[in-house]
């Protein structure tokens, strides 16, 4: 299982959300709006992104990143950026359920 975020540009995040709804069989998406600074000297600029947050099946995490880029981009910078990290384990509160089959 992987941990698959996203910052991208908020006006982009309904077609985002399409293609994600596309792939089928996804849990929920956490967003968020954030605050992105560039920080190379001498040009600091702030941005408003969204930020996404999924859990994803090793066997989803490629076309849910499909998904995100093509969703999301512009082709001019500032797009975004994708990150994927392992996820260890999960557990359901509601249920105690765990790993990849916990819905």
């Amino acid at each position: 299982m992987k941990e698959v975020k996203a910052v991208v540009q908020p006006h982009k995040l309904d077609q985002v959300f399409h293609n994600l709804h596309d792939i089928g069989n996804l849990p929920s998406v956490v967003t968020a709006e954030a605050k992105v600074t560039n920080v190379v000297p001498g040009f600091y600029e702030t941005a408003t992104m969204a930020k996404l947050e999924l859990m994803v099946p090793d066997a989803l995490v490629e076309a849910v990143v499909q998904a995100i880029q093509s969703g999301a981009q512009t082709g001019q910078p500032g797009d975004g950026r994708i990150f994927i990290i392992p996820i260890e384990d999960s557990v359901v509160i509601r249920t105690g359920e765990r790993g990849e089959e916990a819905r």
